[in-house]
């Protein structure tokens, strides 16, 4: 799903987790006969909003720390904390979950397409979409 820089690491993986387990959840719960890029077209966005808002709390302090040095993650996150409040977790959530829920869509239902159209013709049959 393209190069992933050790910054976004952290949220991919858990876009990855969340993915798989909400996609099987919903395969395996909704009774009713919904195609599987359906399925991934919903899990998709719900895996990026997730990831966003869990990870972001890791990127406020990452970027505290590049804007105004230190080398203490767990001190810049106290001070954080002790400025702002758990409110200081959530800067810039907005922004993130705007652009994780739509690119994530895209993506997932991007990769789900082109896996689809690259499957050789004879394993076509063997393979539930």
């Amino acid at each position: 799903m393209g190069e992933i820089g050790s910054q976004d690491f952290p949220s991919f993986s858990v876009f990855c987790q969340v993915l798989k387990r909400l996609a099987s959840l919903l395969q395996g719960n909704l009774e009713l006969s919904i195609p599987a890029i359906a399925i991934q077209a919903m899990a998709g966005p719900a895996a990026g909003a997730t990831a966003a808002t869990l990870t972001n709390p890791m990127d406020i302090v990452r970027t505290r720390l590049q804007v105004y040095g230190g080398n203490s993650i767990l001190l810049t996150f106290s001070k954080l904390i002790e400025e702002e409040g758990a409110k200081g977790m959530t800067k810039g959530l907005t922004a993130r979950l705007l652009n994780a829920m739509p690119s994530s869509l895209v993506i997932i239902v991007g990769y789900e397409s082109l896996k689809r159209l690259s499957l050789r013709s004879e394993l076509a049959d063997s393979r539930q979409w």
